[in-house]
């Protein structure tokens, strides 16, 4: 591919060359591009946020009517210390009271942990759900002291062994 200006060849993608009369052209381009499409203010009453190029509505009031449906109503985020906080609330609280799970060591074998695993069985206890990407979770708590910092290994075989147990009261008591 070669350049407009001075016909050396672009780099891969279309990649400009570094002489002055290529650089020049870019800037002309950019400069025509954002004097085109000035950015309007938020059509919504009351918000003077600006909207992207081509948007009529800023980026929060855009994001509340696709999530609720309308523009009016209160924030959309939780705040991390509600009583209504999600899964990846709880688990943020965790990081942030306790630190990252990589500087304990794990507590059944002993070697460096890389999950915090919740125990189950607290007061409290959130049922399990789905998350916002869709991917479903187990149960869950608020608490932060209800969480142990665990090596792969041992998260998987409690999480299993808690599952299996489980399934095996199930099938005693007849319910499938």
């Amino acid at each position: 591919m070669k350049s407009d200006k001075c016909g050396t060849i672009t780099g891969y993608y279309g990649r400009k060359c570094k002489c002055d009369d290529c650089r020049a052209a870019a800037r002309d381009y950019y400069h025509q591009y954002a004097a085109r499409e000035p950015r309007a203010v938020c059509c919504v009453d009351g918000c003077e946020r600006l909207c992207p190029p081509r948007g009529r509505m800023c980026s929060g009031h855009r994001r509340r009517l696709r999530v609720t449906g309308t523009t009016d109503g209160p924030p959309l985020r939780i705040p991390n210390n509600s009583s209504d906080a999600g899964y990846e609330a709880a688990h943020k609280r965790v990081l942030r009271e306790r630190g990252k799970a990589r500087e304990h060591s794990c507590s059944r074998c002993g070697v460096v942990a890389v999950d915090w695993a919740y125990i189950h069985g607290s007061p409290g206890e959130r049922p399990p759900g789905i998350q916002r990407n869709g991917r479903q979770h187990g149960p869950y708590s608020l608490d932060p002291s209800h969480y142990e910092p665990m090596c792969k290994r041992c998260h998987r075989r409690y999480d299993i062994g808690r599952i299996n147990a489980e399934r095996k009261a199930r099938a005693l008591l007849g319910v499938i």
